[in-house]
């Protein structure tokens, strides 16, 4: 989704992101601890070899929260957009999800949806698609502007094409910041 956000906030949007589980259950959790392989390395990690102690559940959510936010923030989001939602779990139930969103388009009735497609591999993702679709149904008024974003190797079996950020933006956000100088 970071190129979706980069490219509405480049555009003058403004844009808030909403973060649903604790995802204490991902699998990055035993990776970081040394108990699972790491693709990213091909090998396991050793946190004593390493320098840090492994994370128990509560810092690994801590620690995700933390960098969720550091991310949006790097993708141009302002801080007080950035929200952890309220009565998260470790993992999403599409009747949650539902109530989730209904409650942020009522703070936010203008806004547009955006989320995970139903048929993402993970089954968190997967909840808030169906969700946003029966809301949709529902009121295709109040939900007029939604989207659901797949993963790239998941695009053909959405029966979508992966979203590519539009050169102008690109060069846009490639571009370093102006240097200001005081005299």
């Amino acid at each position: 989704m970071g190129q979706v956000i980069a490219h509405r906030v480049l555009a003058g949007r403004e844009v808030h992101v909403v973060l649903c589980s604790t995802g204490a259950t991902s699998t990055a959790k035993d990776a970081i601890n040394g108990l699972s392989g790491n693709s990213w390395w091909g090998w396991h990690h050793n946190p004593a070899r390493e320098g840090y102690t492994p994370l128990s559940t509560d810092a690994f959510i801590d620690a995700r929260d933390r960098e969720y936010v550091a991310a949006c923030g790097q993708l141009g989001v302002q801080p007080i957009n950035v929200h952890i939602a309220t009565g998260r779990s470790d993992s999403i139930t599409g009747a949650w999800a539902e109530t989730m969103i209904a409650s942020y388009a009522t703070m936010f009735p203008d806004a547009g949806h955006y989320t995970t497609w139903w048929g993402d591999i993970h089954p968190d993702h997967a909840a808030l698609g169906p969700a946003l679709k029966q809301l949709h149904a529902a009121n295709p008024t109040r939900y007029a502007d939604v989207r659901w974003l797949t993963k790239p190797a998941q695009a053909a079996s959405a029966g979508a094409s992966a979203y590519a950020l539009p050169a102008a933006s690109a060069a846009e956000w490639s571009r370093p910041p102006p240097i200001l100088q005081c005299s």
